[in-house]
């Protein structure tokens, strides 16, 4: 269980990253190197790093954890909620 609130965690403090991004420049950062570069980790409690794309020339973006399995798209995935630029 503390593997998947530090995952959450991690997950929803990159997608406030990622909102104040958009807000500034008006789109999503086509890679998160600038993410890392502020010392932020980009890996979920069981050490997979996170899957992050960049879609819709910046106007969108899918990011998420493969959850414990390792594996992408299946059922313990686990997506942070997106976050616009009022957010708190």
């Amino acid at each position: 269980m503390k593997k998947e609130r530090v995952t959450k965690w991690r997950l929803r403090s990159c997608a406030k990253f990622l909102a104040s991004e958009k807000a500034a420049v008006n789109e999503y950062p086509y890679e998160l190197r600038c993410y890392i570069d502020q010392g932020y980790r980009l890996k979920d409690g069981w050490g997979n790093v996170f899957e992050y794309e960049c879609i819709d020339d910046g106007k969108d973006y899918v990011l998420f954890s493969v959850g414990s399995d390792g594996i992408p798209y299946t059922d313990d995935d686990i997506c942070p909620k997106k976050y616009d630029s009022t957010y708190n």
